[in-house]
């Protein structure tokens, strides 16, 4: 079974290139989409993966990209392969597919049986991959090519050991022993289920005090094709609960507590369903890096008074006498005043037509590819000018970045702003003339 794309050329192509190329490849696909590809080099490895979304996009590339990674030969110039792939974006609560769920139309086989086993309970961990490169076996987490620099992370809190030691922990056996199992032609993706790495769901009750677990999800070959047997030797890594039907989860997502939710990987593509239970918590407290990204969330979600309800601590921010929804209200306020300053530096509309201006400040800005979620957001408030035949207003900016703008894009463009206060303060408010310093804005923004 093949990587989840119409033509397995196409991600070869875009991926196994040489730096420039797939700089050059990323750069073009994220000008085009909302949501960005990124990537980290370390030595000759590199590693390119997506932001996170629940469902899958329209752009087949940005889908494939949940976690790649390269290798190349020596150094930046010589052309990378692909080494490792995880899977595509994970299809989450996609409720007309269960409805369709049946043996022809999702699991593919020839006979028609009613309600097959095919669901697995999802756990709520990290995923690991384990490649051979360089000589060596090497692990890695979503973003990081060392898992040694991954820590769980949830709102501004921090596991004490990285996933790499998580990971070596739960393995049940010496390092060296796990390793002379592997195959060296293969990967290995596996998820870290860890008393240390809990963010909604404690296994307690289930695999016992301080837990250490690692489940094989999938092995790929050196063409990163999905091996469909798995191994005799790591089946102590198979979770033996047994697979349920779609009717059966279909209950259980209503009923069972303290459970993620339930998976049901079709070729390597996953959907998963939350559970009611797990489903709530998220929405009054969705995973984020750190509490700050936790509460713009929460704010374009209009799911603050619900976090307030399950923890009441958080009305004021961060033990200060401010009201954490007044922080909130004064950030977007900063970001959409801030945008539309910058637009109209840039940006006249005489009733017909768009005028450019100070085009040599626009290139201090924008030109290297600097700032670029910043200039796709004043090009995005053209496209609104063009569309609506009018001035923006500054009621017009706010409802774009709280409705029509991810949370990442808004993060990286408050930290794209900071850097310009930074570097050329001058330009920062020559474009913002009445800007006036706010420590609780500023300190806000420092954590995000």
């Amino acid at each position: 079974m093949a990587l989840q794309f119409s033509n397995i050329e196409k991600i070869s192509s875009f991926f196994n290139n040489d730096f420039n190329t797939i700089k050059k490849n990323i750069y073009d696909l994220n000008i085009k989409n909302s949501y960005k590809i990124s990537y980290k080099i370390k030595n000759n490895m590199m590693i390119i993966f997506n932001d996170f979304v629940k469902n899958p996009t329209k752009d087949e590339l940005f889908n494939n990209c949940r976690s790649i990674i390269l290798t190349s030969t020596s150094n930046e110039e010589s052309k990378y392969k692909i080494v490792a792939f995880t899977h595509p974006i994970v299809d989450y609560n996609n409720y007309g597919k269960l409805n369709d769920i049946d043996c022809d139309s999702i699991i593919g086989l020839q006979e028609r049986e009613v309600n097959l086993n095919k669901f697995v309970e999802c756990y709520e961990g990290s995923l690991i991959s384990v490649y051979y490169c360089n000589d060596k076996w090497n692990y890695s987490t979503r973003k990081c090519l060392d898992a040694r620099d991954s820590y769980w992370a949830y709102n501004g809190k921090f596991s004490e050991n990285s996933h790499y030691d998580m990971f070596i922990e739960s393995l049940g056996q010496s390092q060296n022993d796990f390793e002379s199992k592997l195959d060296k032609t293969k990967s290995y993706y596996f998820v870290l289920v860890h008393y240390q790495n809990k963010t909604f769901i404690d296994y307690t009750n289930k695999f016992g005090s301080e837990y250490k677990k690692a489940f094989l999800l999938f092995i790929r070959d050196e063409n990163m094709n999905q091996v469909l047997e798995n191994p005799d030797n790591l089946k102590e890594y198979i979770d033996s609960n047994d697979k349920l039907s779609s009717v059966e989860i279909k209950n259980r997502i209503e009923t069972d507590v303290n459970i993620m939710g339930y998976l049901l990987n079709k070729d390597g593509q996953f959907y998963v369903y939350h559970t009611k239970f797990y489903e709530n918590l998220e929405k009054a407290a969705p995973y984020s890096y750190s509490y700050e990204n936790m509460l713009l969330e929460l704010y374009k979600r209009d799911n603050l008074d619900l976090n307030f309800k399950m923890y009441p601590e958080n009305i004021k921010y961060r033990d200060s006498t401010f009201d954490t929804k007044g922080v909130i209200f004064g950030v977007f306020t900063y970001l959409s005043m801030t945008l539309l300053n910058v637009y109209y530096h840039f940006t006249a509309y005489d009733g017909v037509k768009l005028i450019h201006k100070n085009e040599v400040d626009f290139k201090l800005l924008f030109d290297d590819n600097k700032n670029n979620t910043l200039q796709a957001l004043l090009y995005k408030m053209k496209g609104m000018v063009l569309s609506q035949k009018k001035k923006l207003e500054l009621s017009d900016v706010r409802k774009m970045i709280k409705y029509y703008i991810n949370s990442p894009d808004l993060t990286r463009c408050l930290k794209e702003l900071e850097e310009i206060k930074k570097i050329d303060k001058t330009i920062f408010i020559k474009m913002n003339p009445k800007y006036k310093d706010n420590a609780i804005i500023n300190n806000f923004i420092s954590y995000i």
